[in-house]
């Protein structure tokens, strides 16, 4: 077609050199498990494998789990439920039958009792004093932070003496708890493994010798990642979730970017956060670093270590209109803003159609309303 003969050219691809249409939507039959169903309303649709396609009809951030060779091949996501949903996990086998976890294991409650059985004191014998704490443990091996000691229940025990510990009520809700871990004090004041308890009793005997003790409590600091609105959290539950280097996830809530420690997924410690001055609308994986999206201007987080992860501002005023415009293009993220698309890299923002089109013209878009999608190695 000779220059200037167009009058209208409405979805052509020109980059073969000659007139092809842009290829359009169709319906297809799924082969292998679906979780949930696809539609005119479905806005999430994630190929987990060939046996497995994973359909939501919210904007629901998905990720594979970061752990190698993953025996349970646990997928962790966000954004179910909306603003009062809270984070989840699953595994290829349940997520067919649409079966979810809540993402982390909750702080459990204090021991009800420690009681001492009776004991013959012999005059030169010094009791130790001890202190006993627990953890969750799920199916999957996860484990959860610790209870908050009490005072009330540290103990003078001599050595002849079994010390009875009595365990609060399980927490509902769908966590997935298979057992209790308990831990006490060693003489040199360290929480150290006492044993695994079944979820379904009630109370243990400890009669262990302190040579017998096992490690030492590992998990002090892998809260549960924010997941509900609470009285010193008001910005809801965690959502946003990429995968980034190193084995570890990261999401956000408000104006906080969270972290899991590394190769442990459902632990996200209160430490491994950083804040923002603006609203967070996404986030997104560069080279060696993460782009904070924001309502005001956009942030760059760097770091290997998600114990020492720093965050610089940008001096730019190309925020975010559309978190489902944001689409990680390899060494670049392209995002719509209300200026017009932007491609964002470790070297700075470019807005990629200033010479294309206008302020106005792209307003009158609709840009809050763009979804991006990453195509043959387009945007």
């Amino acid at each position: 077609l000779p220059d200037t003969m167009a009058q209208v050219a409405t979805n052509c691809r020109l980059d073969s050199g000659r007139l092809e249409p842009w290829k359009s939507n169709l319906p297809v039959s799924l082969t292998g498990a679906l979780s949930g169903s696809i539609s005119s309303a479905t806005r999430t649709l994630y190929k987990y494998s060939a046996s497995l396609w994973i359909a939501s009809s919210e904007d629901v951030d998905i990720v594979r789990s970061p752990i190698a060779e993953d025996p349970w091949e646990r997928i962790y996501l966000s954004g179910i439920g909306g603003a009062t949903g809270y984070p989840r996990m699953t595994t290829a086998a349940l997520a067919g039958n649409q079966t979810y976890y809540r993402l982390g294991l909750p702080e459990p409650a204090s021991i009800v009792s420690v009681a001492l059985s009776t004991t013959e004191v012999e005059e030169a014998e010094v009791p130790q004093t001890r202190s006993y704490i627990f953890t969750y443990i799920s199916e999957y091996g996860e484990e959860g932070v610790s209870n908050v000691p009490l005072v009330s229940n540290i103990v003078e025990v001599y050595t002849d003496q079994v010390a009875t510990i009595t365990f609060p009520s399980a927490p509902a809700g769908a966590y997935n708890i298979t057992k209790r871990r308990l831990y006490r004090t060693d003489s040199s004041g360290v929480y150290r493994q006492v044993a695994d308890i079944g979820i379904a009793s009630a109370t243990h005997d400890d009669s262990l010798s302190e040579n017998l003790l096992g490690e030492e409590i590992p998990t002090s600091a892998l809260a549960a990642p924010p997941d509900e609105v609470t009285a010193d959290h008001i910005d809801g539950p965690l959502k946003g979730l990429i995968s980034v280097s190193n084995g570890i996830l990261a999401g956000f809530t408000g104006q906080t970017v969270c972290f899991s420690e590394a190769f442990l997924p459902h632990g996200f410690p209160e430490e491994y956060r950083l804040t923002t001055k603006y609203d967070i609308v996404a986030i997104a994986p560069l080279t060696s670093g993460i782009l904070i999206l924001t309502k005001g201007k956009p942030a760059m987080i760097q770091g290997f270590d998600p114990a020492s992860m720093s965050i610089t501002e940008i001096d730019s005023t190309l925020s975010c209109s559309s978190k489902r415009s944001v689409v990680d293009m390899g060494e670049y993220v392209v995002y719509s803003s209300p200026d017009g698309l932007v491609m964002a890299s470790e070297s700075g923002l470019t807005l990629m159609t200033q010479d294309l089109i206008n302020r106005d013209q792209w307003q009158a878009l609709n840009p809050s309303s763009i979804l991006g999608f990453h195509y043959e190695g387009h945007y």
